[in-house]
């Protein structure tokens, strides 16, 4: 670059106004007496002046540029036109210094020898690089100290990772006023006291400054390698300007270096100036891989632009709650805490669908290397065939907001990868949005089921908590009819119950109730829990090997026709019988699945034993409610929880989903942070009364 503009207006000098005009003159003649080839020299010897005023952009200054340049004296600090065109002169050698106002010093200062495209706040860098190659950016001083930015309307109390209750909002909210009006030019700074109330500290030197980087295409495999993914891309960061075009040929101590991890990395760096940023591919690329690389880089004073939440404990955030052949099903983690009604309930239950779950299978290779990138899933993403249906529950533990979401599209048998993700900051993507790369949860590992005769269901109208495969018969039932014939069959044998109940003395004095722990209400919850729980059985794949499974309707032809082979009838381990001669195991535990659905041979996962406790607690005496006994039907009617400790489902309950099993706890957003919601127990039972007439006793 060449130095400074000649023809604007002279620097206004330290000196008096007569030694300045006398030394005016003596340069111009000394200038007349200079050669072409001197005038060009000494002009490039100013170009290449060192920079003495060491400029901090702040986030308001003079034009409304959104920053100030030089800081000068008190004296002359209304003077804007003479900040403008004020230059330092340099006492040893002379020279002019440029000091315009709002423009940075190495744009008008000597050009870098590497090349280099510049970032600004939130703004990604969308690039191609081949193998052996580096490519440069810069974040500048300008974006360093530029305003935060504004907030993008997002989700209702989540902040990237963690939840954060409203008075924690309320602080950060605060927090950025403060920091935007006290930018001026003070020497104070916004923070919180040990109470976490806001107030004003020493402004800080540096300034948090968030690189991340995602790989959204990579070189393919050619079919020729047993390497399942090519080498990961290299993110360099530099914030000295001794190493301005930072990569692997770089001095080591003059920049941090970050392999990217599954197609991600994120840093976070303290900056008093421009910040420099390479990316370089690995060479020689290694045999069995064809073409080149592309990813996103971008800087962020705000907050990372590009996120991957680790889980931070055996809860996940998005979590299985059943499998057919060709569906899976699953559900969030609780997203609030409110209450209904509550602003924050009520703002999630309008979220629509914040979030999607990107499905694929184990053997897919275009995801091997890129399973931590938004950008490098959804390419992939786009190529699956399998779709999802997604939206609000509160369905489930607490009954608290969650997303649910219904993968179909699967293929039998097959184990996958799910991997919950977030556009941008789920309102907006981008450059220009804060967050707007977008963020990738751990994945869920399931495997689909094989036989054909089990069917997701969920969306029920009266048993709304029952969410998991049944006996099915694709031939006979779509999903629709399905769902109909399992709820219509509960609601009706409810509504038998209800006469008897509404027999009671509810609404009484204390000492006239039948209870003085228990209500009418928790005797008609409790007796709903367990109806629905018996009359919609849980089902899985014959061919399952768990011990806790029981074996059902073995007798009958598949939906195909084909019958089970004599060697699969196995015998009873308590009795040594054969299972054909067993009740429990020649028919399923209620009529109409024999006779309407005819799923052919199944496994079940029986109903929760404390179930059936909770219920005989609640209701009255009169209904003389029982359950079987360990020996005689109970562990034929009943399983149990067990407490395992891999969160399997051991028995049916509703509201269960997998990892979150024995009644334990849920820890609140497993990726998003938060408190604890402790599960409600509510188990299956058989309860053995006189008048009540449900199909779920014909195992005992």
């Amino acid at each position: 670059m060449t130095g400074p503009n000649l023809t604007s207006p002279p620097p206004r000098s330290r000196r008096p106004a007569t030694a300045s005009l006398s030394a005016f003159i003596l340069v111009a003649l000394a200038c007349l007496s200079l050669s072409p080839s001197s005038v060009l020299a000494h002009t490039a010897e100013v170009g290449e002046a060192t920079d003495h005023n060491h400029m901090r952009l702040a986030a308001e200054g003079a034009n409304n540029m959104g920053f100030m340049g030089v800081e000068l004296d008190a004296a002359r600090a209304g003077d804007v036109e003479q900040q403008q065109a004020e230059v330092v002169v340099d006492e040893e050698e002379q020279q002019y210094e440029p000091a315009f106002v709002g423009v940075i010093r190495d744009i008008i200062g000597r050009q870098d020898d590497a090349s280099y495209a510049t970032l600004t706040n939130n703004e990604v860098g969308t690039q191609s690089i081949t193998a052996g190659k580096t490519l440069h950016y810069r974040f500048e001083n300008s974006s360093v100290w530029g305003n935060l930015s504004e907030t993008t309307p997002g989700l209702p109390e989540i902040n990237g990772r963690k939840v954060l209750s409203r008075e924690s909002m309320d602080r950060e909210l605060k927090r950025r006023e403060l920091e935007l009006e006290g930018e001026g030019g003070g020497e104070e700074d916004v923070g919180e006291d040990e109470d976490g109330n806001v107030v004003l500290k020493k402004r800080a030197t540096t300034r948090q400054v968030y690189v991340s980087m995602n790989t959204c295409n990579q070189p393919d495999i050619n079919g020729t390698t047993t390497q399942e993914a090519p080498p990961q891309l290299t993110l360099y960061i530099s914030t000295s300007d001794k190493n301005k075009a930072p990569g692997p040929d770089a001095e080591s101590t003059l920049q941090s270096t970050h392999t990217l991890s599954s197609g991600f990395a994120s840093a976070t760096v303290n900056a008093t100036s421009n910040v420099y940023i390479g990316v370089s591919a690995p060479s020689p690329l290694p045999d069995g891989f064809t073409g080149d690389w592309q990813f996103q880089v971008a800087a962020s004073i705000d907050a990372s632009f590009h996120q991957y939440n680790e889980p931070k404990s055996a809860n996940s955030f998005v979590y299985l709650v059943d499998t057919d052949t060709n569906s899976a099903l699953f559900v969030t983690d609780n997203l609030t805490l409110s209450n209904p009604g509550d602003d924050d309930y009520e703002r999630w239950m309008r979220a629509g669908n914040p979030f999607q779950l990107f499905a694929y299978s184990t053997n897919m290779t275009a995801i091997k290397g890129m399973e931590r990138s938004y950008c490098g899933l959804l390419n992939a993403w786009n190529e699956e065939p399998s779709s999802q249906i997604s939206g609000m529950t509160t369905r489930g533990l607490g009954n608290k907001p969650k997303e649910q979401f219904y993968v179909q599209g699967l293929n039998g048998s097959t184990p996958y990868f799910a991997f919950p993700v977030m556009y941008g900051n789920s309102t907006a993507a981008g450059s220009g949005v804060v967050g707007g790369g977008g963020q990738v949860w751990a994945p869920v590992n399931f495997t689909t089921k094989a036989d054909g005769n089990c069917q997701v269901i969920f969306n029920l109208t009266f048993c709304e908590e029952v969410a998991y495969a049944v006996p099915s018969n694709p031939n006979r039932y779509n999903l629709t009819t399905l769902v109909d014939l399992y709820d219509q069959y509960a609601e009706k044998h409810y509504q038998n119950f209800n006469y008897s109940l509404q027999q009671i003395p509810c609404n009484t004095t204390n000492t006239a109730q039948y209870s003085l722990a228990k209500t009418c209400d928790d005797c008609a919850h409790d007796y709903k829990n367990w109806l629905c729980a018996v009359t919609i059985p849980r089902c899985e794949d014959f061919s399952a090997p768990d011990d806790w499974l029981q074996p059902r309707n073995i007798a009958q032809p598949f939906a195909n026709g084909t019958r089970l082979a004599d060697t699969d009838f196995g015998r009873d381990p308590l009795s040594n019988a054969t299972l054909m001669d067993r009740a429990y195991a020649n028919s399923s535990r209620n009529a109409i699945i024999d006779e309407l659905v005819r799923p052919g041979p199944y496994k079940e996962v029986l109903p929760c034993e404390d179930l059936c406790y909770s219920l005989i607690q609640s209701c009255p005496a009169s209904f003389q409610f029982a359950c079987p006994v360990m020996g005689r039907g109970l562990e034929r009617s009943y399983g149990n929880r067990n407490g395992n400790e891999d969160g399997t489902v051991t028995c049916s309950y509703l509201g269960a989903v997998y990892y979150v099993n024995a009644g334990a706890s849920l820890m609140l957003g497993g990726g998003l942070g938060g408190g604890v919601v402790v599960a409600r127990s509510v188990v299956v039972a058989v309860a053995t009364v006189g008048w009540l007439v449900v199909g779920g006793w014909s195992g005992l």
